[in-house]
């Protein structure tokens, strides 16, 4: 009896193993089953690209490879930056912080900081040398691994198309005058110069400059009082090998086995280690600063055909990210390119860890109850086949808007773009009442119609056409009636600086900047550094709304700078000293700047010193 107890419970260990494995099997299943559904068409599992990249040969031989698997591909998916295929200037707008969704276009972006350096003993310019992912590109520029790159600026000489440190994008066209003018793109805020043959210097107006090698890599930037970091390559490459100040500050790379070590040396102090780790021409993990004993978290990327479908933290939060290939983004039937479609994230899973509750997020674009609009424009009746830089929707009618949606299981935020891709109204919507909860209005060009700027033509915008003139905010919180309204309101100059602010608590700040011809405390403009900056700069106070108290006195802050630009020497324009003061009072706090060189060419480095006087 004992042993026939045995042996029948024997029998029923088995079977209850054998189940458990067809669970596990059917699961695993499963999951790719649906990692499939999300990433192809309905009809058919091929995945072929149609993409122009850096490297057109290689780009061809893996198309050819990929097109072999199948014998009739049905589907063609092309690049977010593909300038031989509709072009959008929603493309030029990024976001990277961890993993975010850009709630126009669909396109992933991914963020992770590999390495850091106060350079030149404080001086700056200081660096923060990152790897960012964009699931709208097969390029591979730096050598990171498809779709990944440095946040450095870089020029591609076939496309002639500029990409920045700050993730702008813009086509360059050269003009008579032997300069580089970005189509498209009117704020005065950036002059380029030189020859691509050999390199050529692009000036920010916020105080930077960036000088791109002739095979348009970055290898220097520099503040405009003449401190400097280099980034260097590894010799007959396009590989980034160090970055390097003054004072022996450096991020130094170090490759092995298709592996990144990325090092931060101070000229004090312990290194800080940050590892790279690739596979298949993917980066699948970068790690935090390494321990002593070598080890550390770090973010951990999962991929499916080159796109990024999980994404793991160290704090214990995992994201799992769903796309649709098929008609999300939707190509009209009258075009010619009909079988081009985009991938865009429909879904978004946060797993917080640690019993937290799930948060789903859920996408749709251009979707709305009338018509299927977009940011291509394909139901505005435009030829998108023109293989053209110029953003099609330019030409799309003054009435034309398209709409994005995000919910989250609890609100819908809903928002409406013009034909410029401005983002001209923000609603958040409860799921559970229907009630809008806070609306947001935004004003470019004209303050009369949050839709200003599409009323006329780009020819005609002004300079600072993308930068909003007034910003309405209303949160209703139950009362639908009487919502709480705040504004802002801005005015700017054509280099898009602030020439006067009114907040939402009523501060107004007023900005005067240099003359061009320059005077007692500032430089003129020069060839060298061609913008005038801030001199002075006022806030003036409003008064108490309860009591009718008077304002506080207007505070002034006046910036004087070095007249002469020596142009042998480090630095176009030098910061002498900072004061500010209150109207009617003698209260004054002044900050000095010596320069402890005698030819005062800042090259021994800067003193500071704070004075304060009274009544």
């Amino acid at each position: 009896m004992l042993i026939q107890h045995r042996k029948t419970s024997l029998c029923f260990f088995s079977i209850l193993i054998i189940l458990l494995l067809c669970c596990i099997i059917n699961l695993f299943c499963s999951e790719i089953s649906i990692k499939n559904s999300n990433l192809t068409d309905k009809h058919t599992k091929t995945f072929d690209y149609f993409y122009n990249t850096d490297n057109k040969a290689v780009n061809r031989d893996y198309i050819k490879r990929r097109s072999a698997l199948e014998k009739k591909p049905q589907k063609a998916y092309f690049s977010a930056i593909d300038k031989t295929e509709p072009w959008s200037n929603a493309f030029n707008f990024k976001k990277a912080w961890g993993a975010t969704v850009d709630p126009r276009t669909g396109i992933l972006s991914a963020y992770v900081k590999t390495g850091s350096m106060l350079s030149n003993l404080g001086h700056g310019p200081d660096i923060s040398l990152n790897v960012n992912y964009n699931s709208g590109t097969l390029a591979n520029p730096d050598g990171l691994g498809t779709g990944w790159s440095w946040n450095l600026t870089h020029f591609n000489l076939i496309s002639r198309q500029l990409t920045t440190s700050f993730g702008q994008n813009f086509f360059l066209k050269k003009q008579s005058d032997g300069n580089w003018r970005p189509l498209y793109h009117k704020l005065h805020d950036m002059v380029i110069r030189g020859d691509i043959s050999t390199h050529f210097v692009i000036t920010y107006a916020n105080g930077l400059r960036e000088t791109l090698n002739h095979k348009g890599y970055e290898v220097r930037l520099e503040q405009q009082d003449g401190w400097s970091v280099y980034f260097n390559y590894i010799p007959g490459t396009h590989l980034l090998q160090s970055v390097k100040g003054a004072e022996g500050h450096s991020i130094k790379l170090y490759r092995k086995n298709h592996n990144i070590r990325v090092v931060s040396q101070g000229s004090y102090g312990k290194s800080v280690v940050v590892l790279i780790d690739k596979k298949n021409n993917e980066i699948h993990s970068v790690s935090l600063p390494l321990s002593p004993d070598n080890t550390g978290h770090g973010v951990y990327f999962y991929y499916l055909h080159h796109f990024i479908t999980g994404v793991n933290y160290p704090t214990g939060l995992k994201s799992h990210i769903a796309y649709n290939c098929t008609d999300e983004i939707k190509v009209p039937a009258y075009s010619t390119s009909a079988f081009y479609t985009l991938c865009a994230v429909v879904k978004k899973t946060i797993n917080p860890g640690f019993g937290e509750p799930v948060i789903v997020n859920r996408y749709r674009y251009g979707k709305t109850s009338i018509n299927e609009h977009n940011y291509l424009g394909f139901n505005a009746g435009l030829n998108i086949t023109t293989r053209s830089p110029k953003d099609k929707l330019f030409d799309a009618p003054v009435s034309y808007t398209y709409q994005t949606e995000q919910d989250n299981g609890l609100i819908r935020e809903i928002r409406t773009y013009n034909k410029y891709h401005l983002m001209t109204d923000e609603q958040q919507i409860s799921d559970r009442t229907g009630q809008v909860l806070s609306a947001v209005h935004y004003f470019f060009c004209r303050t009369d119609k949050p839709d200003g700027c599409a009323h006329t033509v780009f020819a005609h915008l002004p300079a600072t056409y993308s930068l909003p003139l007034k910003i309405i905010t209303r949160v209703f919180g139950g009362m639908v009636n009487k919502p709480a309204v705040t504004t802002m309101a801005t005015r700017y100059d054509t280099e898009g600086r602030v020439i006067k602010q009114t907040d939402i608590y009523g501060r107004i700040t007023v900005n005067h900047y240099c003359p061009l011809t320059g005077d007692a405390a500032c430089p003129a403009v020069s060839k060298a550094w061609p913008f005038a900056t801030l001199t002075k700069s006022t806030i003036y106070y409003p008064a108490g709304i309860e009591t009718n108290a008077n304002p506080l006195l207007p505070v002034t802050t006046y910036n004087y700078y070095r007249k002469e630009i020596n142009h042998n020497g480090r630095g176009y324009i030098a910061v002498l000293y900072h004061q500010t003061k209150q109207s009617g009072n003698q209260q004054l706090t002044t900050i000095r700047h010596y320069y402890n060189n005698p030819d005062n060419l800042l090259t021994y480095g800067l003193l500071k010193q704070l004075i304060v006087t009274g009544k």
